[in-house]
């Protein structure tokens, strides 16, 4: 009989975010693409709407440094005036030389979190060498610091 591991009390991925998580990996994998110049964004969405193809960003905005998502978040969380807000991150990676074998990759990690959840989904599009998407990766879960 296989033996179950212990519950060592890893979060598991909200089901509630997967739907935003499938539709901006559909969006950003389409083979029309081209990545490889893309510079990143961060978007707030209301909870109610964020899973919805149509939906208007609550906040839209360029990507930046870990300080000013920060503020991005406050900002729109403020805006939201106390209901839920997803919000998604877009960023391109570059890994040169430090994958197993010296292996060259770039990615375009998607991050999608809310303000009502400690644990959000974190997951990507693997960019081939024009920058094009090559394939996407299930997310997995992604334990929040919201800070104190």
């Amino acid at each position: 009989m296989p033996r179950t591991p212990p519950d060592r009390g890893l979060p598991s991925a909200p089901r509630d975010l997967e739907p935003v998580y499938r539709l901006f990996a559909a969006r950003y994998s389409a083979s029309r693409l081209v990545l490889s110049t893309y510079p990143g964004r961060w978007l707030a969405f209301l909870a109610t709407e964020a899973s919805v193809p149509t939906a208007l960003a609550l906040a839209d905005e360029e990507a930046g440094s870990a300080e000013g998502f920060v503020r991005f978040r406050s900002d729109a969380i403020a805006a939201a005036a106390g209901a839920e807000v997803v919000l998604v991150k877009l960023a391109r990676h570059a890994f040169r030389g430090k994958a197993p074998a010296g292996l060259d990759m770039e990615v375009l990690s998607i991050v999608v979190e809310s303000s009502a959840q400690r644990v959000g989904l974190m997951g990507g599009v693997v960019l081939d060498a024009d920058g094009r998407p090559a394939r996407v990766h299930e997310p997995l879960p992604l334990l929040l610091d919201w800070g104190p």
